[in-house]
């Protein structure tokens, strides 16, 4: 288990986290995506609808507490490739 990330646009970001931060997905549900190294996206108007039926408390938006970075040793393939976008 690993870090969720709730998103708006499913495809937007997981082309995002495959093409950019070149993350390869390990298991596509349709509206969650869990890449290899642990960390996944989920479709943030689900998640919250699967919450309220457990009961769980009010998820809290726009704290700006998190940090997530990335590793790479080929930093400048990937500002290359992004350039040619």
């Amino acid at each position: 288990m690993g870090p969720i990330i709730l998103i708006e646009d499913l495809e937007l970001s997981k082309n995002f986290y495959e093409k950019v931060l070149k993350q390869k997905v390990m298991y596509d549900f349709g509206v969650n995506v869990s890449f290899e190294g642990g960390l996944a996206i989920h479709l943030k108007t689900h998640f919250e609808e699967t919450h309220k039926m457990k009961g769980s408390h009010i998820i809290s938006y726009g704290s700006n507490s998190v940090e997530l970075n990335f590793e790479s040793e080929a930093l400048d393939d990937i500002y290359i490739g992004n350039s040619n976008n």
